[in-house]
């Protein structure tokens, strides 16, 4: 399944609209046959916001790797010869903008 193959997912913020889906994404992922690694990215505070929301899907066939970035700055970096840049936004709480 070419879902399988998602390995990297960015995180804007975390209003509902923006992450209460998470869960379903990720069983349906595990569901696909994934066993590779996810990462996911996103302001501080992401790796409380990911534990809660996986207490329905706690036993994944693929590890998740959970990386939160400074939202008082910008920057970029590279996963699989990609460049991602980001910066922050004025939004009502910590906010990327993300370049890829």
């Amino acid at each position: 399944c070419r879902l399988s193959r998602l390995d990297t997912l960015l995180i804007t913020h975390f209003h509902a609209d923006h992450i209460a889906g998470l869960p379903g994404l990720l069983l349906t992922l595990g569901n696909s046959g994934k066993t590779s690694p996810l990462t996911i990215i996103g302001p501080e505070g992401l790796n409380s916001i990911v534990t809660s929301l996986t207490c329905i899907a706690p036993a994944l066939p693929f590890p998740l790797e959970i990386l939160e970035k400074d939202s008082s700055h910008g920057g970029e970096w590279h996963i699989n010869n990609i460049k991602i840049s980001w910066l922050p936004l004025n939004h009502r709480i910590p906010c990327f903008g993300y370049s890829v």
